[in-house]
């Protein structure tokens, strides 16, 4: 016979030939025991062999996307994004939308931690965290999260062309300035 101490890491049937089937992300103590029906029990002696089965989670990395954007006060031009390696197991995935990011300020910009997107010039870290599954269970993976960085830049203003004037017998008629 053959039995788990944790179902929810892995099942055990009993049948012509023990199964064990892996179940979630942990640790079960595996138990087999063997008793020789009437006809072996002369040659082979009863055994029982007990071991600690532990099953990993498979691993998936979610790294935030690097950002450059210029300066316009709002956090509107920031938008936030990730790459995902590691490969999921049947029909697992990430709900749209539920990766939190958290930006601080680095290189000397003070600002954070905030879920707040900031808006002033300087270099920030982008932190993801918090990954839900709309199909399957985060306790099945091993999630690393890896920073990104986001860099707000000066706004960059355009310069102005030569101003043109139009005078008539030393009187001012029109002065046109523009930006180009």
């Amino acid at each position: 016979t053959i039995s788990s101490s944790n179902t929810t890491v892995a099942t055990a049937s009993n049948g012509q030939y023990m199964q064990l089937t892996p179940t979630g992300v942990g640790t079960a103590t595996i138990t087999v025991t063997w008793n020789p029906g009437a006809s072996d029990s002369a040659n082979y002696a009863s055994g029982t062999i007990t071991f600690t089965l532990t099953v990993t989670g498979i691993p998936i990395t979610i790294t935030a996307n690097n950002q450059n954007v210029a300066y316009t006060g709002s956090a509107a031009s920031i938008t936030n994004g990730y790459i995902q390696t590691g490969s999921f197991s049947g029909s697992g995935s990430i709900s749209a939308g539920s990766i939190v990011y958290t930006y601080q300020g680095v290189s000397g910009t003070t600002y954070g931690p905030s879920t707040t997107a900031p808006t002033a010039i300087g270099s920030y870290s982008i932190t993801p965290s918090g990954a839900t599954f709309s199909v399957g269970s985060s306790n099945n993976y091993t999630i690393t999260y890896v920073a990104g960085t986001l860099t707000i830049t000066a706004a960059t203003i355009s310069t102005p062309a030569a101003p043109t004037a139009t005078a008539t017998a030393g009187v001012l008629k029109s002065l046109n300035v523009s930006w180009i």
